[in-house]
Parts: C-alpha cells; structure tokens; sequence
C-alpha cells in the first residue's frame, strides 16, 4: 500500500519531494528509483523515536503505511504532532483509533491536520457508503466489509484479527499480547450473497 501511494503522489504536480523511509533500504531506493528524481529513499526503523523525530523534520505531511497499527501507530503520530508534520495513516486496528483520538487537542494546539484510518476499509469504504446513502431517500442501517484474505493464514494478518477480536495471542517474538475489552465492537454472523463468484459467512464486527 506505501509502494501504490508512493506511485501515486510522484505523478501528483503538487508534490514537490518525496521520501520514501523504509527499513530496507534497498527496497526503498528500488522503489526512488522506478518513480524518478522527485523520490529519494531514507533507511528508517520507525520505532526508533530520534531517527523518527529527525525524518520528520521539514516534512510537512507523512502518510504512515507502517504497521501493525496496535504498535506503531500511536508513536508516530506522537512523533508528527512534536514536529508540526501534518499526518495521514491507513490504520484498521480499533485499539490504536481510540488511543490517536485523544490527541485531538494536541494535534490542534500544535496546528497538525491529522487523518486516521484513511485505507480502503475504514477509509474508501465508507466514503463509498456515504455515496450510496446520498442516493437513498431513506437509509435505516449500512454495512461495509472485505474479504479476509485467500485461504492463507500470514502470522501478521492472524495476530491483528486476534487483537480486533480483543484476543490473547501467544507470538514467537513478542510473548503475550495484552488483553483488553473493545467497546465499540459487536459480532454477528450472516451469509453474505454478493454479484459474482464470491460467496461465504461473514462474521460483523464494528472496526474504526
């Protein structure tokens, strides 16, 4: 999602510079490079808060794409609100939205815009809602959803459902995750029937 975004903003006449920060810095200088001059890559481990904090220097927006959200969402926003760096994520993770939401004053105090969640889904998704309902005379309930992978079961892809379920996950590398209660999520199962191939049981719950 960083790569498409990155395609996107170099043919974008009102972008002047882009830096493309990654913890490899060969893909991120691969990456520079097929986009043309206006990009340069920057070898960065977003977890480190000084290399963060001196990154964003003189940025005035960064557009996070790195996650799991749960983790690195909350601190590089932290990062962008000290910096006066206007910020844009595509985070679908609940537990990060509630803890970023609280920023709001210091986003404001500090003149930073701050978008979150702002992917496909939550994000496009319920603008493409929005657009459906102004078409409605009357709109009593709406539902957005995606399918949940190809049968596959990545390691990352299952601890984030964990976590958005308010699971206990025991990870190779990061112990037990923190138990926590969603209050904005609720579950409920259907059988989704939608034009074409795709057909399947959903499970609902309320994301960001």
């Amino acid at each position: 999602m960083g790569e498409y975004a990155v395609r996107v903003l170099a043919k974008d006449d009102g972008v002047d510079e882009l830096i493309v920060a990654d913890r490899d810095e060969i893909r991120a200088r691969a990456l520079s490079d097929e986009v043309g001059k206006k990009a340069r890559a920057l070898r960065l481990d977003v977890s480190d808060g000084v290399a963060l904090r001196d990154a964003l220097a003189g940025v005035d927006v960064v557009l996070s794409t790195a996650g799991p959200y749960y983790v690195l969402g909350l601190p590089v926003l932290e990062a962008a609100i000290e910096t006066g760096t206007h910020y844009l994520d595509i985070c679908d993770d609940w537990e990060p939205t509630l803890e970023m939401l609280e920023l709001d004053s210091k986003a404001r105090a500090a003149g930073v815009i701050a978008v979150i969640g702002m992917g496909a889904s939550p994000g496009i998704s319920n603008l493409l809602a929005l657009t459906a309902m102004n078409e409605c005379d009357h709109v009593d309930r709406v539902f957005t959803a995606w399918r949940a992978g190809d049968g596959g079961k990545p390691e990352a892809t299952l601890n984030g459902r964990a976590r958005a379920l308010g699971a206990q996950l025991l990870g190779p590398d990061q112990g037990l995750a923190r138990r926590r209660a969603c209050p904005i999520m609720g579950a409920r199962g259907t059988d989704a029937r939608l034009p074409g191939p795709w057909r399947g049981d959903c499970v609902g719950l309320r994301a960001p």
